[in-house]
């Protein structure tokens, strides 16, 4: 189940760290009115937000506002806004967020992300350049996109006779205009209209799949916001090759979505509302048209249905076709796929990279699923030197020796703790560290944006994320006066961090106990340790005796109940309560574009350290209930996935 909202004041949400490569934030702390019908583009909206100055939790506060399939809410939302009250409200959906907006306010500032209505012909705006008014945005209407859609549906299944058509009263235009093309191809048309929901996915998709089971055209309205999992799988189990608007349905197991690029859209948004908390007027602010357009294959989707059912056409689209902007095929779901991408950028020499790592449960295949496919692929053109270290220094600095003497084109560290004994040895050889902590500080890079030496990166924000991770074990357990911290004994930096929570803890009235661990056999001391000191959580630093002993840490916690946060989601995937830290796939995708920007030709020295921009909250409902713990509907609210 992913991110759950409620109409709350956001003041702990997700909260993201100040870079010195992103906009300076705005001293001034404001509040702004989210409208949605569900599940959306959210993310690129607050990271894109995150990046103009504004950070959730810093100094920005966002009343969520979701009505779903209840559109009879939006009155209520509405309200809700002008009572907070927030400076710029975000409408996204269809035409009556906008207008319950302005029943409610027409004084507030109001950005649009018009799904299916015009906001000149609607009267928000006057026109595309002045909208005059205080309604700016962007918008497009899928009615144009419905002939595209059975266009494609068609050269997927070239064999099929008939189109099944599910739609609703918002998308009645769309239904015309697929039915017209669908004629255009010799299709046969059979309309399916859903009625008011709650639907029963799996029940719809049996009725299509009478007979014999023809090409279903799935004409998204907002009841269906939330439901692309249920969707998707019901469109699979009864194997019909189904169209969706949106790509999400193609992430949970669709097979091919045509639409508009919402991420796009929401980060133009995002633009709008930082201009005018900036001090824009909304009547001089344009209101857009979107025309970026996203056509997303499945590919292990398509296996399934086989090739007789669906052959993946390679036919391109008509010249001067402006919406085929981006056709974004979904690699790396199989290993055909991730070939086949790879094959087509097939990098022009054979590389030879080194890798030092402490631990085997670092998770490699990110990082090497994310070089393949820049096309570079092992065993093909690509050669790697590995060493895994454990945790005996010794054995670190001699199998840094060993990867130098090998004198790869570039070694890979998988932390800081690696990067120190190759970096201590060579000063030549290009180094990309994953993971590392602050590198400046190390003495290993001059600065982020010019390290200046052989090494670079994609750094983590560990302890700048302790205060929020403080600040949710308290809200998970309120009646908390002491915790403790749990961080690696032999790297000073953890040692320091761990001082540092427990300076972070006073104002919050808690007490904080540092548990310093060198290796797994003390593991059993540190948590009985808490116990006896009558802890009431613990914070778990991700260091390499943690990583290493997952699963000892994990049953250690369950063993002795104590409400645990971690940094990293493994741990809560694995069993662990709750995590809150940087979405550590894309450090990997990150990592492996410097590697790849190395091997062709790049110097380490000009390559900036990169350092995240999404942090990510995961909650375990069922470990939470394993404890005894409520999870607060306002962790709830902010969690980027509630594991159930």
């Amino acid at each position: 189940m992913r991110r759950r909202y409620l109409l709350v004041l956001m003041t702990g949400a997700a909260a993201a760290v100040p870079f010195a490569s992103l906009a300076r934030e705005n001293e001034r702390k404001v509040r702004i009115g989210y409208l949605s019908p569900g599940k959306g583009p959210d993310t690129p909206f607050f990271d894109e937000l995150a990046l103009l100055g504004y950070r959730e939790g810093r100094n920005l506060d966002v009343v969520f506002g979701v009505f779903g399939d209840d559109p009879d809410r939006l009155p209520e939302f509405a309200t809700a806004f002008v009572r907070a009250p927030v400076e710029v409200i975000v409408a996204r959906g269809p035409e009556a967020a906008v207008r319950a907006v302005r029943a409610a306010s027409n004084t507030i500032p109001t950005v649009v992300i018009a799904i299916n209505y015009d906001p000149i012909e609607g009267g928000y705006a006057a026109s595309l350049a002045r909208p005059g008014g205080n309604v700016p945005g962007v918008y497009f209407q899928s009615l144009e996109l419905a002939a595209k859609q059975v266009e494609l549906l068609k050269a997927i299944a070239p064999e099929a006779t008939r189109l099944t058509v599910l739609w609703g009263e918002e998308t009645a235009g769309e239904f015309s205009a697929a039915e017209s093309a669908a004629k255009a191809l010799g299709l046969a048309t059979r309309s399916l209209k859903l009625g008011a929901p709650p639907y029963d996915y799996d029940a719809e998709f049996r009725r299509v799949a009478e007979g014999e089971p023809p090409l279903v055209l799935v004409l998204s309205t907002p009841a269906f916001a939330g439901h692309h999992t249920e969707v998707a799988a019901a469109a699979l189990r009864y194997r019909l090759p189904a169209m969706y608007r949106f790509r999400n349905y193609v992430e949970a197991g669709g097979l091919v979505s045509y639409g508009i690029d919402d991420p796009a859209m929401a980060r133009l948004a995002a633009r709008y509302v930082a201009k005018i908390l900036g001090g824009a007027r909304p009547a001089d602010l344009p209101v857009e048209r979107a025309d970026k357009f996203d056509l997303a294959i499945n590919l292990r989707t398509a296996k399934a249905f086989g090739p007789h059912r669906a052959a993946i056409s390679a036919r391109p689209c008509r010249r001067g076709h402006r919406i085929m902007r981006r056709r974004d095929i979904l690699l790396g779901m199989t290993a055909v796929a991730a070939s086949w991408r790879a094959a087509a950028q097939e990098a022009p020499k054979t590389a030879h990279i080194g890798f030092i790592v402490t631990g085997e449960a670092w998770p490699r295949r990110d990082f090497d699923e994310a070089m393949r496919r820049l096309g570079w692929i092992e065993g093909r053109n690509l050669v790697v030197e590995r060493r895994v270290t454990g945790e005996d220094p010794e054995r670190r600095k001699t199998a840094a020796a060993e990867l130098i003497a090998a004198n790869p084109d570039v070694i890979i560290a998988a932390g800081l703790i690696d990067a120190l004994p190759v970096h201590a040895q060579t000063r030549t050889i290009p180094i990309v560290v994953i993971g590392g902590s602050d590198l400046i500080e190390e003495g290993l890079a001059d600065s982020l944006a010019h390290p200046g030496g052989n090494i670079t990166g994609v750094v983590v924000l560990r302890g700048e994320l302790d205060g929020k991770r403080l600040e949710l074990l308290r809200e998970l357990v309120p009646t908390a006066r002491r915790m403790s911290s749990l961080a690696y004994a032999r790297l000073p930096r953890s040692v320091a961090r761990a001082t540092a929570i427990e300076a972070l803890a006073r104002p919050l009235g808690l007490r904080v106990t540092a548990r310093l661990v060198s290796e797994a056999a003390e593991l059993d001391g540190a948590f009985a340790a808490s116990t006896a000191d009558h802890d009431q959580g613990i914070l778990v630093e991700s260091g390499a005796v943690m990583v290493e002993n997952r699963p000892r840490v994990l049953a250690l916690a369950a063993q002795y109940r104590l409400p645990a946060i971690y940094e990293q989601r493994g741990f809560v995937e694995s069993g662990g309560l709750l995590s809150y830290g940087q979405v550590r796939r894309e450090n990997f995708e990150r990592a492996a574009a410097l590697v790849d920007k190395i091997l062709k030709g790049a110097k380490p020295a000009d390559l900036p350290v990169e350092q995240p921009t999404r942090f990510e909250l995961v909650v375990n409902l069922k470990t939470a209930a394993a404890l005894g713990l409520t999870i607060p509907p306002s962790i709830l609210a902010r969690a980027d996935e509630v594991i159930e």
